[in-house]
């Protein structure tokens, strides 16, 4: 367990109250369809008696259950990771959703006792050539892009440009998934222009 500087008062708390602290797995928005990504986190005992049960549900899709957690959790702390289920990517974007069923008798609260991370799912990672334009593998560079943030890259990876003209506002912010092993992302005329 790690400890927690709680910034709840001591007279406006719930006895017995555990929230989210973290999701730890997945660490990505985005996975290939049929992968298996472990349901992971930490939950914090945000009351002010000590836990010994909760029950943890999630559901992703059409996939669903709970977990029994049973162990030592004082006031203040956090648990140790907790792995929930391992989820398998459907074809489908979905949204992981998991909650904290508090144990009887706790008050109703409005802090994070419920946590929602959506899930995208790609086919394939991209690499290797690809042309923008009309009927061509993208048809604008905003697709472009949000291909390249949602699927990523294993491999070098090239756009060529048909001539005409484009006017998406584009924007590059944070890194694009595959960018860290080295792979580079290029875009040139389609025309070699």
């Amino acid at each position: 367990t790690r400890s927690f500087s709680n910034p709840f008062p001591q007279d406006g708390r719930d006895s017995s109250l555990a929230v989210i602290e973290s999701l730890t797995s997945p660490e990505q928005h985005t996975a290939l369809v049929g992968r298996q990504l472990p349901v992971r986190i930490l939950l914090r005992n945000a009351g002010i008696r000590d836990l010994d049960s909760l029950r943890i549900g999630w559901k992703y899709g059409t996939s669903g259950g709970f977990t029994l957690w049973k162990g030592e959790l004082p006031a203040d702390f956090c648990t140790d990771t907790l792995l929930l289920s391992i989820i398998t990517v459907s074809a489908e974007d979905e949204t992981l959703k998991i909650w904290v069923e508090n144990p009887p008798g706790a008050l109703p609260t409005h802090r994070p006792d419920t946590l929602y991370y959506a899930i995208h799912s790609c086919n394939d990672y991209l690499k290797g050539n690809y042309t923008v334009g009309i009927r061509k593998d993208f048809e604008s560079l905003t697709e472009v892009i949000q291909s390249l943030y949602a699927c990523g890259i294993d491999g070098n990876t090239t756009f060529l440009l048909d001539s005409g003209s484009y006017t998406d506002s584009i924007f590059l912010k944070g890194n694009i998934p595959g960018t860290e092993n080295g792979y580079c992302i290029r875009f040139a005329s389609a025309s070699g222009r």
